[in-house]
C-alpha cells in the first residue's frame, strides 16, 4: 500500500476525509478489544487485507499520539494537458 499518491487537488481534499476515518476505525480498533473484530470487519468491507492490516497495525502505532489530521496535502503545478490543480497527497 503506498503512502503517497499524485492526484488532482479536488480528489485529494476528497479522499484526506476518508483516511481519516479509516484511521480512525484502526484506533478504535486497537483501543478496544471487545469491539476489535467489529471495526477490523468494517475495515475489511471498504479496503484490501494488506491494507487493512497496514492501517490495523502500523499506523495505529505511528499516530497514537494524534488525535486526526494524519495526511498532508502538498500542492504542484498545474497538470500540462488540461490546466488542472495537481497535489500530493501522503501520510504524515
Amino acid at each position: 500500500m503506498r503512502e503517497k499518491i499524485t492526484t488532482t487537488l479536488a480528489k485529494a481534499r476528497e479522499i484526506k476525509n476518508h483516511i481519516d476515518q479509516l484511521v480512525n476505525k484502526g484506533k478504535r480498533a486497537a483501543a478496544n478489544k471487545d469491539r476489535r473484530q467489529a471495526e477490523l470487519r468494517l475495515l475489511r468491507q471498504r479496503l484490501s487485507l494488506e491494507a487493512t492490516m497496514k492501517i490495523s497495525s502500523d499506523f495505529v502505532k505511528r499516530f497514537e499520539t494524534r488525535e486526526s489530521g494524519y495526511t498532508r496535502i502538498t500542492k504542484l503545478e498545474r497538470r500540462q494537458g488540461d490546466g488542472a490543480e495537481m497535489a500530493v497527497i501522503e501520510f504524515v
